[in-house]
């Protein structure tokens, strides 16, 4: 069965980035499932999956805008390092979650600490990256609302309107 939009894939992926760091960084894929179609990973990347099938291996070369965008300078704040738990072990790279107006959950990382700050990003930490990405096809299969509640929540499938 080939990929289409409404399909249930499973797969293994690496990535490497901006021609240099490997992920993951022990070298091993890592399996993810997705349904197509509901935004579970970049656009650009739903497009190359489109017409693979099981055990297809395939190299794609994804620009910053056909992944995650680029760096908007308007989502990284300087904030005061006595905003974070002191319990907290701050680090570049460390993530968090925090709840925007709409009372949505948003990650954030820390980009950079300073002295008395912290600066702060609400980008996709692959912002701006280019990525090559290597992808093998586990499973393809059509989506089940079971699959929809699973991966996006209860709900999901019906207001996706997916037949049982």
């Amino acid at each position: 069965m080939k990929i289409g939009q409404n399909s249930f894939v499973n797969l293994e992926y690496q990535l490497r980035i901006d021609n240099d760091t490997i992920y993951p960084p022990d070298g091993d894929p890592e399996e993810i499932s997705i349904c197509m179609g509901r935004g579970g990973m970049p656009l650009g990347l739903e497009k190359a999956l489109l017409d693979m099938e099981e055990d297809e291996i395939k190299v794609v070369n994804l620009t910053p805008q056909q992944a995650f965008g680029e760096i908007n300078d308007q989502l990284i704040y300087e904030v005061r390092r006595d905003e974070f738990d002191p319990s907290v072990e701050l680090r570049p790279g460390l993530i968090f979650e925090a709840t925007n107006e709409q009372g949505q959950p948003s990650k954030f990382y820390i980009r950079e600490l300073r002295p008395e700050t912290v600066v702060i990003d609400f980008n996709h930490p692959l912002a701006g990256k280019e990525l090559e990405v290597v992808i093998n096809i586990r499973e393809v299969r059509e989506a089940t609302k079971e699959d929809i509640a699973q991966l996006y929540g209860p709900g999901a499938a019906e207001k996706w309107q997916i037949p049982n």
